[in-house]
């Protein structure tokens, strides 16, 4: 069960980066705004998810969530004028899939923050 739920989690991110990337490129921002556009929208819904569920929003707690968005968009980013933004799109798509199941399966997270007394 928890494997069917990452899976479901890691679709959810990956539809909503690309969307969110495909929305920047469409209104021609620049770069900061497609990554900007791409992490918010696809950490938002995961956030929303979780409130909703009274539970830790995961962005809190697995920090790799919001990094593998972050790699797709640069990496969509990087492909789009090269390779076409259909190519760009799923490459950044497959990016944030391998980053997070990885991230998932191999228990990656990030440095954190010492308490200060």
């Amino acid at each position: 069960m928890k494997t069917f739920i990452l899976i479901l989690e890691i679709i959810g991110t990956v539809a909503f980066a690309v969307s969110g990337a495909m929305v920047g490129v469409k209104k021609k921002m620049d770069i900061f705004g497609v990554i900007t556009l791409c992490v918010i929208t696809a950490v938002g819904g995961g956030v929303m998810r979780d409130i909703l569920a009274c539970e830790m929003p995961s962005i809190l707690c697995k920090k790799i969530y919001a990094c593998a968005s972050l790699a797709g968009a640069v990496i969509c980013i990087l492909l789009i004028d090269l390779a076409g933004i259909s190519v760009a799109m799923a490459t950044g798509a497959i990016t944030v899939v391998m980053i997070r199941f990885l991230a998932a399966k191999l228990h990656w997270s990030l440095p954190k923050a010492e308490a200060v007394q």
